[in-house]
């Protein structure tokens, strides 16, 4: 009987898929919880190591053919994937991983809000669309589409990136992005983890994840001008010499504080990347709250 040693060493991997010549994958489920070798069986090994390795060992015996995946957990085990598309809208792979610049690399409007009681407001959040739109065209020959919440359908929302401008006060396509990823709003306060951040000039960019695996990347804010300093993060650090919006220092998200105007980067309140599943973790942010 042929049999089949693999090792796979890795270094940041979260998931793996593999075509291998054995039984069915009910008996791999099961030898996967058991670790047991039987007639027709895989055994999987896997302990870390430092430097955030992980070895992926497998023992395979000839048998029929059958596709499975398996994924990095949370706690660094590795266990059967739950989800069989790698990138969803709970999870990340390479169409829908960071940082906020690759919401334009795929076609993408820009959305912006009409919901305000106040005209000027209205006005200003549509100013605020179309001068991005003009930095695309300017930086990148980028054609971006500008339409208001109100007229945006889920139909046409599904076959583009997004770009939302305005808090959910402002955008009613904006609260169910905050519901998909750690950072909330509610009473006019931003919150993440154990952080909340009720300053009224607190803006906010973030992607979250849109239409399976495609992104959108909101602009919101505590107040109209938390959201004016937030879109200042599209604004070329040394004009002339620019830069494709939001390309320049923007991760997954950034929380802008009071001091952001005179301090920059500086006075940003949190900066980061999600996780794997759209979460926030620590080791990949920095909080000042």
């Amino acid at each position: 009987m042929l049999l089949c040693h693999i090792v796979l060493l890795t270094m940041n991997a979260r998931a793996a898929s593999l075509i291998s010549p054995w039984g069915s994958p009910d008996q791999f489920l099961e030898l996967i919880h058991t670790r047991t070798c039987t007639q027709s069986a895989i055994l999987i090994l896997v302990e870390p190591k430092p430097l955030t390795c992980y070895y992926f060992v497998l023992y395979l015996t000839a048998s029929q053919e059958c596709f499975f995946s398996v994924c990095k957990s949370d706690h660094s085990k590795w266990e059967p994937c739950q989800d069989t598309v790698l990138e969803s809208e709970l999870t990340r792979g390479p169409a829908n991983m960071g940082p906020a610049r690759r919401v334009a690399e795929g076609t993408f409007l820009i959305v912006t809000g009409t919901s305000s009681q106040e005209h000027q407001i209205t006005t200003a959040l549509r100013q605020f669309a179309v001068y991005i739109a003009n930095l695309f065209f300017l930086t990148s020959d980028a054609w971006a589409l500008v339409v208001s919440d109100v007229e945006l359908s889920e139909e046409t929302a599904e076959q583009y990136n997004l770009i939302l401008v305005g808090s959910p006060l402002e955008n009613t396509w904006v609260e169910k992005y905050h519901k998909k990823v750690p950072l909330q709003y509610k009473d006019k306060t931003l919150t993440l983890g154990e952080c909340a951040f009720p300053s009224p000039q607190t803006g906010a960019v973030f992607l979250a994840p849109h239409a399976g695996s495609r992104l959108a990347l909101v602009i919101s804010g505590n107040s109209f001008e938390g959201i004016r300093d937030a879109v200042h993060l599209a604004t070329p650090t040394i004009p002339p010499m620019t830069r494709s919006p939001f390309s320049n220092m923007v991760p997954d998200y950034v929380i802008t504080g009071p001091q952001f105007r005179a301090r920059g980067p500086g006075g940003y309140l949190c900066a980061g990347f999600w996780n794997n599943r759209w979460g926030y973790g620590r080791e990949i942010s920095s909080c000042v709250c």
